[in-house]
């Protein structure tokens, strides 16, 4: 009985670039005589939200144990278990998504300055699946202490998720006003150039959650805890 997590940030799905465009023109500067691009400031507070999403379960209990081994093996993770057989999975994948408004203006130069106005990011688990030996008939004890200890890993990983968000969420704070704005010199094809440096830059916090989940459902994945397990129940 174990849990996989399928998927890492760079599995990732970004929202619409939403961008008003105000055609502004910055005065020439030292800078821009040099042919730098310049921005001006723009007096404005970027708004950064981080919403979490835990997901729906889906249960499949029609499966045979060489299924469940053989979702083991396509997800590269040794197979453990009563009686050093796998009889259940929890399978989830982590999504970050993010979404941001930005605030073009255009230089002399050309080029524009892409202000971030506004970030709507969201952590979320997608398609998790919890998998049960089809031995073992829903209701009896096998399937119960199977199911119970499935629960368990998705309880994990909601808790974690949840008290990681908040790091997460500072850190795509720190970034935005960090990469904020960024000069690019075609409007269409750059505008997700920030999407793509707020992932970047978040990256490592996600990663820490990442590392923080496996080691918390880890903890219950250990010899001993799969004897005291098969104790519950007669007959696997």
């Amino acid at each position: 009985m174990r849990h996989i997590i399928r998927g890492t940030p760079r599995s990732r799905t970004g929202f619409p670039v939403w961008g008003v465009l105000v055609l502004a023109v910055a005065f020439p500067s030292a800078a821009l005589a040099q042919g730098e691009s310049v921005c001006p400031p723009l007096p404005i507070t970027p708004v950064v939200n981080l919403y979490t999403d835990d997901g729906s379960v889906r249960f499949d209990h029609d499966v045979t144990q060489a299924q469940i081994a053989a979702l083991y093996k396509e997800d590269s993770t040794s197979t453990h278990g009563v009686l050093g057989h796998p009889v259940g999975l929890t399978r989830t994948s982590v999504k970050f998504d993010i979404r941001t408004e930005l605030q073009p203006v255009r230089l002399p130069d050309g080029a524009y300055c892409l202000w971030v106005t506004r970030v709507d990011a969201v952590l979320r688990y997608a398609d998790t699946v919890i998998y049960v030996d089809k031995r073992f008939k829903p209701g009896s004890c096998q399937y119960e202490t199977v199911l119970d200890h499935e629960h368990t890993h998705v309880a994990i990983n909601r808790q974690t998720l949840h008290a990681h968000a908040p790091q997460i969420r500072l850190a795509l704070d720190t970034a935005v006003r960090r990469i904020t704005p960024v000069v690019v010199h075609d409007l269409s094809r750059d505008r997700n150039r920030p999407i793509t440096l707020l992932h970047q830059a978040v990256e490592p916090t996600i990663e820490a959650f990442n590392k923080a989940r496996d080691q918390a459902n880890a903890a219950i994945d250990t010899p001993d805890n799969y004897r005291r397990t098969q104790a519950l129940c007669q007959d696997w």
